[in-house]
């Protein structure tokens, strides 16, 4: 039973989006995470800063279970009204499933896009507001 399983897999059409644009959105992706890593840094004073990896682990954590806690019930139902849209088509089979595929990993792109834009804009602000008070 599992040697079937294991022999109807095809490990070279796992992903069904074109590479390059695939290498954009993780280099988007990158991109704003690094940016917001260098925001926090000087949201919390820069080098006078103080205790800045404690302050950005702990605010992180926090801010990071309250997002997805919000963030993921939408990208559950962004996909499914994609596949409830690819539903209604009628033929949900090869062309349709890739669509829906590739409909669903740049979804993915734009989700951890926005949920890190969020993340670290929510970040400053607290660093801010702990820098303010010190």
């Amino acid at each position: 039973m599992i040697s079937h399983l294991g022999n109807s897999l095809n490990w070279n059409t796992i992903s069904i989006c074109l590479p390059g644009l695939q290498c954009i959105g993780w280099l988007a992706i990158s991109g704003v995470n690094i940016l917001g890593i260098r925001k926090s840094f000087a949201a919390n004073g820069g080098s006078k800063g103080i205790q800045f990896i404690g302050k950005f682990l702990a605010l992180g954590w926090v801010l990071g279970i309250r997002g997805l806690l919000f963030a993921i019930p939408g990208y559950i139902a962004f996909c499914f009204i994609v596949g409830f849209a690819m539903a209604l088509t009628g033929n949900v089979q090869s062309a349709d499933e890739k669509l829906l595929g590739v409909m669903a990993e740049y979804g993915l792109y734009l989700f951890i896009l926005g949920f890190s834009t969020w993340y670290y804009s929510r970040l400053c602000i607290h660093l801010r507001s702990l820098r303010d008070k010190n």
